[in-house]
Order: C-alpha cells, then sequence, then structure tokens
C-alpha cells in the first residue's frame, strides 16, 4: 500500500502472499529479476506518478518478501533525490545474477538501503542483500502461551521472523528493541548458504531452494520448471559441497557448528520436557 503523511509518502510491501510467491522467492535464486519484483516496481512507478509531485520525501519499507522487494525499487529507482530512504525487514537478498546485471545501480543507491533483521532471523541470510547497512535487533520471541508443545516450538523459532519480535512496549509506545550482534548461528548458516549458490550448478540450486520454501507451498505450480524433480546424484553431490566447505572455512569444523547450536537445542529438550499446566 501507499500511505501519504503531511509531506511524505511512505510505500510499505507484504511478506511472500501464497504459493505464487513461493515459487516466485525460489526464482529469484538463479534469476536477476522475479515476476513480482518487477511488479512491485511496477506499482511503485504508477504511484509515484501519481503522488510524487505533491510530496518532498518517500520511503519504501517491507518485511520478509515485501523487504526484497522495497530493497530491488531502491536499487533501481535510488537515484531520484526525493527517495530519502529504504528499509528492509527480515528481507531476503538477490542472486549474483541480479548482483551482476545492476553492480553499478547497487554501489551507487545501496547507502540509501537499510536491512533490519532479528538477531536470529533465517530469511535475510538468504543470498546477497542490496543494503549497504544492516542492523540486528536483540529477539524478543517467546514460546507464547499454548499448551502444545509443538506450537510452542513454532512459536519460540518461527518467531524468529516476525517482525513483532523485534519491537517492545515502552511508554505505552511500540519502539525497536536494541541494538546486538547476528546471532554466531545464523551468521554461520548465511556463509554456508553463499558457499552452496557459488558451488551449485543451476539445477542443483534451484532443487534445494525449491525444497527450502515447499513447505509452505499449498499447491504444486509452475510444474513445467521442474521445482520438484531431483537431480540425478544430487545428495551425493551436497554431501562433498559441505565437506569442502569445511576444507576451506578457517576455523570451521561442523561439530563446533553443532556446539554452536546447542543453546536452541536445549530450549527444545526444555519445551519437549516441561510439564503441562492443567
Amino acid at each position: 500500500m501507499t500511505l501519504k503523511y503531511k509531506n511524505n509518502l511512505v510505500f510499505v510491501f507484504k511478506g511472500t502472499s501464497g504459493t505464487y510467491e513461493w515459487v516466485d522467492n525460489v526464482r529469484g535464486t538463479y534469476v536477476a529479476d522475479t515476476k513480482r519484483q518487477v511488479k512491485a516496481l511496477q506499482y511503485f512507478d504508477k504511484m509515484y506518478k501519481l503522488y510524487a509531485d505533491s510530496v518532498d520525501k518517500i520511503y519504501i519499507t517491507g518485511h520478509s518478501k515485501g523487504g526484497n522487494k522495497a530493497q530491488y525499487i531502491g536499487v533501481l529507482r535510488g537515484q531520484d533525490p526525493k527517495i530519502k530512504h529504504i528499509y528492509s525487514f527480515d528481507g531476503q537478498g538477490f542472486s549474483d545474477l541480479f548482483f551482476d546485471k545492476y553492480k553499478d545501480l547497487i554501489q551507487k543507491n545501496k547507502k540509501k538501503i537499510t536491512s533490519i533483521s532479528n538477531e536470529n532471523d533465517f530469511v535475510n541470510i538468504l543470498m546477497k542483500l542490496a543494503a549497504g547497512n544492516k542492523i540486528y535487533i536483540k529477539s524478543k520471541t517467546t514460546k507464547g502461551k499454548d499448551k502444545d508443545k509443538i506450537a510452542q516450538m513454532t512459536h519460540l523459532f518461527g518467531g524468529w521472523h516476525s517482525p513483532y519480535s523485534m519491537l517492545i512496549l515502552k511508554d505505552n509506545k511500540l519502539h525497536i528493541n536494541e541494538e546486538t550482534n547476528q546471532s554466531e548461528v545464523m551468521k554461520t548458516v548465511g556463509d554456508l548458504f553463499r558457499y552452496y549458490s557459488k558451488k551449485m550448478s543451476f539445477e542443483d540450486n534451484r532443487y534445494f531452494c525449491y525444497k527450502l520454501a515447499r513447505s509452505r507451498m499449498s499447491v504444486e505450480y509452475d510444474n513445467d520448471e521442474y521445482f520438484n524433480k531431483e537431480p540425478k546424484d544430487f545428495f551425493k553431490r551436497f554431501i562433498q559441497i559441505n565437506k569442502d566447505y569445511e576444507k576451506e572455512t578457517k576455523d570451521f569444523k561442523w561439530f563446533k557448528f553443532f556446539i554452536k547450536t546447542r543453546p536452541v537445542i536445549k530450549e527444545m529438550i526444555k519445551i519437549i520436557a516441561s510439564k503441562t499446566d492443567e
């Protein structure tokens, strides 16, 4: 949606909506421009034509896929002097093809783009961000009030990607929580995903990203692209890539990585083992 407030125009893009956009997320890992990114740009241009003359400042924001769309517009339209800043909340990044195609625009406009993410968010680590500034916010995620153990785990860990987990109530107003460092686990996983992207073939990378997104797809879509067709010997190559990552990455050992994840595993065990209140 587009909000006009005093002398400001604010564009806000929502997160992934339905299977069509989940497929679009997968496409974003191996093409420069996706259909939904282009659609978002067209929407921006349409609203800009209608309202930009009546304001002095323009801001663009969004969460998750909306954050990705905000970055996309920031790169392609960021040179406009009326565009003051772009704020991507937990937004995923872009493929290497995107960075190759728009490297000059990214370099010119990234100073206007800020990525703001939960310290434990697992979406902003996907691909490369087109942001000149990255901020990580202390997480306020809890296990919720549901008595069901699975629901508690979903609430706790799924909450890492919720914008609510970055907010606190202070003086009867909502504020962004204090800044912190990105969690070591997510920093490592993000680096690993970028390594996958460099080392995997086109078909392997597409299948890997499809499998990550598949649980969120309600139906099969665009079957002509064969997202669900596993490339021959995929897992054999995937295992080898992980071995190569350990060899090539200084001070990285898989057993050390699993040690880093102990707090997460420990919290899961606590939830599972805890007594349910009657």
